[in-house]
């Protein structure tokens, strides 16, 4: 989802850019343009394969078109009034419906126009980002840069972008630097190109110098980058060594808090979040217990029905959890 000052901000380049190529000649119009040519490809589940047989060829990037194998839908009507509160409505239907998680899904949506007048129509879609991650990790795999990504729905013939940030970085650093070239070009042609061709002719010499030492340079920063990555490498691994420990403490805990009665059935650990599902004789008594164990606070007793089993009873707990680090 577009930030306001990544709008804001690429608006400003998109009207720099319109002032600086009306002043150019139309013959040289054509070669300046912000909006490069992409090869759009159609991905399903199997979209490792896919990628990896494009041959993308003169253009200058890939056009990503997700198919609704890749992503879950929800629609639902706001009023026409909402204005620049859509977003937040998004965010909290989505908390509502979605299958899944909302910290684990990218979020995109659009507007329409129902038949109530009073009213609108606005489409949720959630893509998981750990799947988005998976694409873009493949693009880069095959060198292949990403430069836009849609989603497909079939109840439409519109597509829907999905606004990765990474994508969006790139875009706007090719914007810039396009525009850079742009606003160097006008300046030569219209301005001063007496003035910039002597400083261009007096500047020459020193520019192959600096060629030179920036080649000479270049052994040193190729090291300094492998070095960064083996510790970027070894932070990563550090980070998932403590978390699996964590995630195994916690299961320890709850293992030595429930007696052979209980049997738990589904565990989801969302951040400090623990949902417990299961059956046990007497869950409330249970529960009472287990609100006692140090590795647990705000625990509560959210469900309570009659098992198929007799003299059993099924039952859903919520609680935060307390890391090791913090029970010390």
């Amino acid at each position: 989802m577009t930030g306001l000052a990544d709008v804001s901000f690429s608006a400003v380049i998109n009207s720099i850019k319109k002032v600086l190529l009306d002043g150019l000649p139309m013959r040289l119009r054509r070669s300046f343009s912000l909006q490069p040519p992409l090869t759009q490809v159609a991905i399903d589940r199997n979209f490792e394969k896919k990628i990896s047989e494009l041959v993308i060829g003169d253009r200058l990037g890939l056009h990503l078109i997700l198919d609704e194998t890749l992503f879950v839908k929800h629609s639902f009507n706001v009023p026409k009034t909402s204005g620049g509160d859509v977003r937040r409505l998004v965010e909290l239907e989505a908390e509502r419906v979605m299958p899944i998680t909302v910290a684990r899904l990218h979020l995109a949506w659009r507007r329409k126009i129902g038949d109530n007048p009073e009213r609108m129509l606005v489409d949720v879609y959630g893509v998981r980002i750990s799947m988005l991650e998976q694409i873009e990790d493949q693009a880069r795999k095959f060198g292949i840069p990403l430069r836009k990504m849609s989603i497909s729905d079939r109840d439409s013939s519109d597509l829907v972008e999905v606004h990765l940030r990474s994508i969006r970085s790139q875009n706007l650093i090719l914007k810039f630097a396009l525009l850079m070239v742009i606003a160097t070009s006008f300046f030569i042609v219209r301005i001063a190109p007496d003035i910039y061709q002597d400083r261009l002719n007096a500047k020459s010499d020193d520019l192959d110098r600096s060629i030179s030492a920036a080649r000479r340079s270049t052994s040193a920063v190729t090291n300094l980058q492998r070095e960064m990555r083996s510790m970027q490498t070894l932070a990563a691994q550090i980070h998932n060594q403590r978390l699996r420990g964590q995630i195994t403490d916690i299961l320890v805990q709850i293992t030595q808090s429930s007696p052979d009665d209980v049997v738990i059935t589904e565990l989801r650990l969302d951040r400090d979040r623990l949902y417990l599902s299961g059956i046990a004789a007497q869950p409330e008594l249970w529960v009472l217990e287990f609100a006692k164990h140090a590795a647990f606070e705000d625990v509560s007793l959210m469900s309570v029905t009659q098992a198929s089993a007799p003299q059993s009873q099924r039952f859903e707990l919520r609680a935060t959890v307390r890391w090791p680090e913090e029970r010390l």
